[in-house]
């Protein structure tokens, strides 16, 4: 897919564009992980493909592969902040582990900055790091990729 596609899928502004979501994403990271980033949208492409989704499913998986780890490098005392003010209930665990948080916190951060409401990109984000439980066929992929 273009990077440069437009598309019309609910709960994703149609101007935003992979492009856009990529030069949004790669500045918020250091430059190991935005080679990561990277190889994880080439790779989430390919199997989209190879899994044979429709186009809009296709945009959905490049989107979450590009933005999932857009609060990997944010320091855990910080992902436990945002969690918080994000009004998510924190176990211990993730209380003393805040590093778990980064997809979650990344999803309620592309929503709120990036206007996307579309629940499959916001769960692929928010569930990459330790999956749940059910998960969409897209989110085991986007899952999958990065695990």
């Amino acid at each position: 897919m273009n990077l440069k596609s437009t598309h019309e899928i609910e709960g994703i502004p149609a101007s935003l564009t992979l492009e856009f979501a990529r030069d949004w994403a790669l500045p918020r990271v250091s430059k190991k992980r935005a080679d990561h980033v990277i190889g994880v949208h080439k790779v989430g492409r390919e199997l989209a493909n190879i899994a044979g989704l429709n186009n809009d499913d296709q945009f959905i998986v490049e989107l979450a592969c590009l933005l999932h780890d857009a609060c990997k490098e944010f320091k855990d005392t910080l992902l436990v902040d945002l969690a918080e003010q994000f009004g998510m209930k924190l176990t211990a665990l993730e209380k003393t582990n805040g590093h778990l948080l980064h997809g979650p916190v990344a999803a309620f951060t592309v929503k709120k900055e990036l206007f996307i409401t579309n629940q499959t990109v916001l769960h692929s984000i928010s569930e990459h790091t330790l999956g749940n439980c059910p998960m969409s066929d897209i989110s085991k992929l986007v899952f999958w990729r990065i695990a």
